[in-house]
């Protein structure tokens, strides 16, 4: 279940991540994966992400996954 408030969830999170990667701003390709309670559908979306950026190699790349540091299920 997708808590409602989502949208506000990710802004906050985002702010804190953003001055982390300022050091990256200058990457080639930058992937940014929000998820909340994914299980699987994670490590799937990773892996097809991954056998796409095979094209990439080469280049800076950054895979960003930014979600629920617990791993759990996100609640409100």
């Amino acid at each position: 279940m997708v808590p409602e408030n989502i949208d506000s969830i990710f802004d906050e999170r985002m702010k804190k991540v953003f001055p982390l990667i300022e050091d990256y701003a200058n990457y080639d390709l930058l992937v940014g994966i929000p998820f909340s309670d994914e299980g699987e559908a994670l490590v799937e979306a990773l892996t097809s992400i991954d056998h796409i950026l095979q094209q990439w190699i080469g280049r800076r790349q950054l895979i960003i996954c930014c979600g629920d540091a617990r791993g759990g299920k996100t609640h409100t």
